[in-house]
């Protein structure tokens, strides 16, 4: 990782860019880190998009309200009521009985016709 003071910073994106290719480039203000240049691979972009919507930002404060305020759940009361959702997801695809429907009769096949 390369950090930057942004005094000292040149002024080319293009320069912090190329610079990133190799290693996350940090500017930072007074020695306090304020931004990042780093490559975005495979699906870093769209966890970039999802984790700066405002809804997404709103939605996990949301979260941590209710959790400070006791109205949360564990990990292993989530992980419980997640494997009886799966349960019964998988019975429901199982349909309602579980016998075989007859097999299609066979159908004759013609004799090939050789030369």
């Amino acid at each position: 990782m390369i950090l930057v003071e942004m005094t000292k910073a040149p002024a080319s994106v293009m320069g912090w860019v190329a610079r990133a290719r190799k290693a996350p480039v940090v500017l930072t203000i007074k020695g306090r880190p304020v931004a990042a240049v780093t490559p975005l691979d495979g699906g870093d972009w769209e966890r970039l998009v999802v984790s700066c919507h405002p809804a997404f930002r709103s939605i996990l404060e949301q979260s941590r309200e209710r959790c400070r305020a006791g109205q949360g759940i564990s990990t292993e009361e989530m992980r419980r009521r997640l494997k009886r959702r799966r349960a019964a997801a998988a019975a429901a695809a199982a349909g309602p009985s579980s016998r075989r429907s007859a097999p299609h009769p066979a159908r004759r096949s013609r004799p090939s016709k050789r030369r």
